[in-house]
């Protein structure tokens, strides 16, 4: 979701701080923490994203894929050094999960 004349900037900063503010869980995470964080003010946050549903949809989508993003770097260069077998492959690729959540 990009609104005309959205501030890219500003937009990452939000999102950042929405993901780690979601982290706490969606009824803990806090609006007004969210635009703390990113430093912009709380009607430029709903300006932007309309509601904390949406910001909490828009982070999702973008932390979701910047995971899968790690995630497939990680496993293109593993494929190299992984034993073709499909058990190995799997469970390399499972640890590589593990490490991204972990990080």
């Amino acid at each position: 979701m990009t609104t005309p004349g959205m501030d890219e900037e500003k937009r990452q900063r939000i999102i950042r701080a929405s993901i780690e503010e979601f982290g706490k869980g969606y009824a803990l995470a806090s609006t007004n923490e969210i635009v703390r964080k990113a430093g912009v003010s709380k009607g430029l946050l709903f300006h932007y994203f309309g509601s904390k549903e949406n910001l909490f949809f828009v982070a999702f989508k973008e932390a979701t894929a910047k995971l899968q993003e790690k995630l497939l770097a990680c496993y293109e260069a593993d494929k190299e050094n992984t034993p073709g077998d499909i058990f190995h492959r799997l469970t390399r690729l499972a640890l590589i999960k593990l490490k991204l959540f972990q990080d």
